[in-house]
């Protein structure tokens, strides 16, 4: 019996090791993994030659847009830049307009990204306070509740109370962990410059809502997921908690590469929440990476227009940077320096994300599972050009990096997506996703 697609030629990622390999494809899921002439025969080919093949990429923390903010991003430009990226599963933030914090609301995002999306999309809810909906949310499939703690106001015992209903319905909490600025006191008055902002945004906020977490966690069995964690120090207080090892965390590229300094040069075009910390912290960070102290990487995608983030007062400039089509190239440039081994950059990418969130059978190269597959060139090197991003935010404080490693070739569902930075998937193309619980 004929396959749909085989894929022959390259060296795929399996079992933590490159082998020279075919994969065989049908029905959207991996049939056969062999030699060439043991495969089946197959209705096309691909030809890998030179290039690895890698299971697609997974980005547990993205924002899509969409809705009411579709002039920053929507979901076809969401997730064509996330295939053009490796990014074969996205799962969307729900703080849009408006939030997806109920049942209906989550139902009519669902809606809105059926038709649209060339990624797999999975979805998280939004902080609620009504168990109802809580439960109607979890029922429908979002992949974890998220607590944005700099703007949480809840009583602690409406926290706690959510917080074990989570821990009843196998939901994990993905938490912002940085209060408020106006929880550092003192009431000292804020300019309008850099310096400024990350006055307001000092590290003891993100080191204090850690703590917070970690005694939350422990005092309701919920599972824990520290998002964007830009301070080693903090990674330490979290792994030195006797529950540490309870709670996953997650960094960013821009908080493992990048440092304050950044500030001076691009200005808004960098500021993100959590800021971005010193040369030291970013290297602590790396570090700490390689421990395997962070156990994933996320993009934290948050697309707005260039018009936003050139604001001219700091505080009216929206923090966040699009992520998913500089992520992985960023990651494998430092694999190809010799800074970070491959396996680090596929568990980080790729099968810690599906085993945290509940994402069974993705995430690896395995008979069985979905043929969610990226090709890479490894010998493919290139200037990141913000201008050519398939999202709607052009801008990057990345642009002019020379790395190496090209996404070539994006494989959703044993379908070919992406092919040399051209998309030639159908919008829809890509699963609406629920979790494993």
């Amino acid at each position: 019996m004929k396959a749909d697609l085989n894929v022959i030629g390259g060296r795929a990622y399996i079992d933590g090791s490159l082998v020279d390999c075919g994969i065989s494809i049908e029905g959207g899921r991996i049939r056969a993994i062999g030699k060439e002439a043991n495969l089946p025969p197959s209705d096309e080919r691909v030809s890998a030659e030179g290039l690895l093949i890698l299971p697609g990429l997974i980005d547990a923390h993205v924002h899509l847009r969409d809705m009411a903010l579709s002039y920053k991003e929507d979901f076809h430009s969401g997730t064509a830049s996330a295939i053009c990226g490796g990014f074969t599963t996205v799962l969307d933030m729900p703080n849009t307009v408006p939030p997806t914090d109920s049942p209906s609301r989550l139902l009519e995002k669902m809606e809105a990204a059926r038709g649209k999306i060339l990624s797999n999309v999975g979805f998280h809810g939004m902080m609620t306070s009504d168990l109802d909906d809580l439960r109607g949310m979890a029922e429908l499939g979002i992949f974890s509740l998220k607590i944005f703690m700099d703007r949480c106001d809840w009583p602690g015992e409406v926290l706690e109370r959510v917080l074990s209903a989570c821990r009843d319905l196998s939901l994990p909490a993905t938490f912002h962990a940085e209060r408020a600025p106006r929880d550092l006191g003192g009431g000292a008055k804020l300019g309008g410059d850099m310096g400024d902002f990350l006055r307001a945004h000092d590290p003891r906020l993100e080191i204090s809502a850690v703590e917070e977490v970690i005694d939350l966690v422990g005092r309701t069995g919920v599972r824990g997921h520290i998002c964007h964690i830009s301070l080693p120090e903090s990674v330490d207080r979290l792994r030195s908690s006797p529950i540490g090892r309870a709670i996953t965390c997650e960094a960013t590229p821009h908080h493992l590469l990048l440092s304050r300094e950044a500030y001076a040069k691009l200005g808004g075009l960098a500021m993100t929440v959590p800021p971005l910390r010193s040369p030291e912290d970013a290297r602590g960070l790396r570090e700490e990476l390689l421990r395997c102290r962070i156990d994933i990487v996320a993009s934290d995608h948050a697309p707005h227009s260039n018009e936003e983030k050139l604001r001219g007062s700091i505080w009216e400039v929206p923090p966040g940077i699009p992520g998913l089509e500089t992520t992985f190239p960023l990651l494998f440039t430092l694999v190809a320096k010799g800074d970070l081994p491959l396996r680090k950059v596929v568990d980080s990418l790729s099968s810690k994300p599906a085993k945290l969130f509940g994402i069974n059978g993705r995430g690896e190269i395995r008979e069985g599972f979905a043929a969610d597959l990226i090709l890479v060139d490894p010998r493919s090197e290139y200037i990141l050009d913000s201008s050519k991003f398939k999202s709607k935010a052009k801008y990057s404080p990345f642009d002019g990096w020379r790395v190496k490693g090209r996404v070539v070739e994006t494989i959703v569902n044993g379908e070919v997506v992406m092919d040399r930075g051209e998309i030639i998937g159908k919008p829809g193309i890509g699963a609406l996703l629920r979790p494993s619980r």
